[in-house]
């Protein structure tokens, strides 16, 4: 008499149990990633949130629609572009962009499109910082539960405990912070 055989590595039911989870509109463990904070568009003010709270020891994630950082330095180019103020106020604040070292603030220095894209380069570079480039997400289908915000982001879903949304003024909403958490009336 033949004997059957259970399969007890567990495989089979843990793809049942995501089905469900997923038929009622949650997200399976095996695609949720958990990260400290999601930064939505990666032009500066993206990169400054992100760098400072990297620096900080956040783990963050930037999502970029584009194929690089920037923002409107990255996709306007013409002769002579160079930043409208002095560039000595165009910085985030753990790291600090060559010309405030090599210009003092009397100077009324104004980075020139190269150097500001050179600085884009340096803000994305910190271990604590995850860059998706060339990845749409619509960050108005964010969910927040409890003191996490969830993003899903193609096949994959992002919870973290702050989500920024920095796409530019003309795009919408723009640097509208989501914090999932009650915050005291005096911050």
């Amino acid at each position: 008499e033949a004997m059957e055989i259970a399969d007890f590595s567990g495989q089979n039911e843990v793809a049942e149990v995501e089905e469900v989870i997923e038929d009622f509109g949650g997200v399976p463990s095996s695609r949720l990633q958990k990260i400290d904070a999601i930064i939505v568009g990666a032009g500066i003010i993206g990169l400054c949130f992100a760098r400072d709270l990297a620096s900080l020891g956040y783990r963050t994630l930037i999502i970029e629609k584009e194929s690089q950082v920037g923002g409107v330095w990255a996709t306007n180019d013409y002769p002579g572009l160079r930043l409208q103020g002095p560039g000595c106020s165009y910085r985030c604040l753990s790291l600090a962009p060559h010309w405030t070292k090599e210009h003092s603030p009397e100077e009324y220095y104004r980075p020139t499109r190269a150097e500001v894209m050179i600085y884009c380069q340096e803000l994305s570079k910190h271990p604590n910082i995850t860059l998706l480039l060339g990845t749409e997400c619509n960050h108005e289908r964010h969910v927040v539960d409890n003191d996490r915000v969830t993003l899903p982001v193609g096949t994959v879903s992002y919870q973290a405990r702050f989500l920024f949304v920095s796409t530019g003024f003309a795009v919408g909403n723009c640097g509208t912070p989501v914090a999932p958490i009650e915050l005291p009336s005096n911050v």
